[in-house]
């Protein structure tokens, strides 16, 4: 029920729950979260734009004492900015195959991306995202083309992302 509620928190009051509980200004009974746990409401606040989110980022991080964690988080850090350049810099990157190794890191960067919360960044971006799903298909696992598609263009319900699809289709018949 509590990731249920982490995951459309993202105005008014529940933001702001969220982030008590964060900040462990609020608990809940029988409510057992973990590192991991407290790391994924710090990168959910940043995503969902609460005012202290460089703070919030900045002690998600320094909390951090596995490096492989410490490594994705810092993945993760430009799906979840509020600058534009720094996404689109990170977007950049992932036409880069070594950019994309840890595939799983990708999926989370792109979902974050593709928020509906950030739908109009996300459409400027989302006929690129396509055009690299052959090179995707050609160089990642062999269900990597599927998350790629799950967290791009399957996180958009708009009339303007179902025409991007489709004039990709057109033009990529096969």
């Amino acid at each position: 029920m509590f990731s249920t509620f982490q995951s459309v928190a993202y105005t008014g009051a529940s933001i702001q729950q969220l982030y008590d509980i964060w900040s462990k200004k609020i608990e809940i009974s029988n409510l057992r979260l973990n590192k991991d746990d407290f790391t994924e409401m710090a990168l959910d606040l940043a995503l969902y734009q609460h005012p202290k989110s460089q703070e919030i980022l900045q002690t998600a991080k320094n909390a951090l004492d596995n490096p492989d964690k410490l490594e994705r988080f810092n993945f993760l850090l430009p799906s979840v900015s509020q600058d534009a350049s720094v996404k689109s810099d990170f977007m950049e990157s992932l036409k880069l195959e070594k950019n994309r190794s840890k595939e799983a890191w990708t999926a989370s960067a792109l979902n974050n991306i593709n928020h509906p919360l950030h739908e109009n960044y996300a459409l400027k971006k989302l006929r690129e995202s396509l055009d690299l799903l052959d090179e995707i298909q050609k160089t990642g696992d062999i269900f990597f083309p599927k998350r790629w598609l799950s967290s791009t263009i399957g996180n958009h319900t708009s009339e303007e992302a179902y025409l991007i699809m489709q004039d990709y289709l057109d033009v990529n018949p096969n």
